[in-house]
């Protein structure tokens, strides 16, 4: 049973309190492998630190934020101002990842 905010988590099966953002582990995993068959391997490192940055912060706008991004670098037509424009606002909700110059410069290489 699980309690308002709490999270229960027993292999890919999660339960959350009502509205929570999710991400599992096999849709987190399937995203970054994609993208590393996509970009070269510093740019999925980049997206594993980015990923544990938005998870520390325990913000639920850049978790938002860090799905849609991921879904719009994995669509087939990219469009690089949504992309940047996300990544923007993940910085801007989850400072301590604006701090982090190499994951910025990785990520932003992508459309630039």
């Amino acid at each position: 049973m699980t309690t308002k905010g709490e999270i229960n988590v027993t292999g890919d099966i999660i339960r959350a309190e009502s509205g929570a953002i999710v991400n599992n582990r096999a849709t987190v995993t399937n995203s970054f492998n994609n993208l590393a068959e996509r970009y070269d391997p510093g740019v999925a490192e980049a997206l594993v630190k980015l990923e544990r940055a938005v998870a520390e912060s325990e913000n639920s706008e850049a978790r938002e934020l860090l799905a849609a991004f991921l879904d719009a670098l994995g669509s087939e037509r990219q469009q690089p101002s949504v992309l940047k424009r996300l990544f923007a606002g993940i910085q801007e909700v989850a400072p301590g990842v604006a701090a982090m110059t190499d994951v910025v410069a990785r990520i932003s290489s992508i459309w630039s």
